[in-house]
């Protein structure tokens, strides 16, 4: 009996997210920047673990900034970020939850814009692309759901304007079955992938100082962190953009990229100008070099003169 009342439960909750998800399907399009979940599956089971993609669809428009704030869904416990295969190139507000628990958030730029990925088979069908994968783990029976409550999106197109936009909600079934197999773990031994930190400045931002711009993304497990060092001090966690404490850029900086396995990459900006201290070095040295030439051209005459 109460196995027959549990399996008319889940039934009952799969009619309505089915139901709900056929709803929004059918709502008309309105013609302005998407944002949407993707899943590959509306119904996990408990201690499953699932993947939800936040995609942006253009819809013709070509985006360059956007910020994203979302609810974290009941009946689920959310296991993390994954960026490796976001088209967010430049993260402003590194993903991350709420003080209050519950929700979510993150905000970047897409250098350039990004006006929909292109189909290989029909060039002119431009796709949605993502902007960040979600981590879930079924927890109790139940349907969670997740909206995105706060997005701003504005247009590459030279003034920054702000751009329409319209979002989707999620809806994922737990159900109450434990008759899954759990996928053997493949370590991760690939570090990020090879990226080229940039020295720059603006007058609009930091008062014109030298900032550290750098960004990579790791495919197996995603980026963890990012350490700065600059010259021979210690490594600093840091964020990008990262505003250097050397300002005359007489020192080399290592950008180290950490992902979540622990795997590093290491990438240097070679210093720009030499201090005076260093200048000072260069020419003792130098000095010495032509002393001991002296003496030696000395040392030479005297003993061909004794000849």
């Amino acid at each position: 009996m109460q196995n027959t009342l549990r399996y008319s439960y889940i039934f009952s909750l799969t009619i309505f997210v089915t139901f709900v998800t056929v709803f929004f399907a059918a709502t008309p399009r309105v013609e302005a920047a998407a944002f949407s979940f993707r899943t590959s599956t509306a119904v996990v089971h408990q201690g499953q673990e699932v993947h939800v993609d936040i995609l942006l669809d253009p819809e013709g428009e070509t985006i360059n900034t956007v910020s994203v704030t979302g609810t974290l869904p009941e009946h689920l416990v959310f296991g993390g970020f994954d960026d490796s295969a976001s088209i967010v190139s430049f993260f402003v507000d590194d993903p991350k939850v709420t003080s209050s628990g519950n929700q979510f958030t993150f905000s970047g730029i897409i250098p350039g814009g990004f006006s929909g990925l292109i189909d290989p088979f029909a060039p002119s069908v431009r796709k949605p692309g993502t902007l960040m994968r979600l981590i879930f783990t079924g927890k109790t029976p139940g349907v969670g759901r997740s909206d995105l409550v706060g997005v701003e999106a504005y247009l590459n197109d030279g003034e920054g304007m702000r751009a329409k936009v319209v979002t989707g909600s999620l809806n994922l079934l737990v159900d109450g079955l434990l008759d899954w197999l759990p996928i053997a773990d493949i370590p991760d031994t690939t570090p990020p992938l090879p990226f080229t930190p940039v020295v720059t400045r603006d007058f609009l931002l930091f008062q014109n100082d030298y900032v550290l711009i750098f960004n990579t993304k790791d495919k197996e497990s995603g980026i963890n962190h990012y350490q700065v060092k600059e010259g021979s001090g210690v490594w600093t966690r840091a964020v990008s953009p990262y505003v250097l404490t050397d300002q005359t850029l007489s020192e080399d900086v290592w950008v180290k990229a950490v992902d979540r396995a622990g795997n590093e990459r290491i990438e240097v900006v070679r210093a720009r100008a030499r201090t005076p201290a260093n200048m000072r070095t260069v020419g003792v040295i130098v000095g010495v070099a032509i002393l001991l030439a002296f003496i030696i051209m000395l040392i030479r005459r005297h003993r061909q003169s004794g000849r």
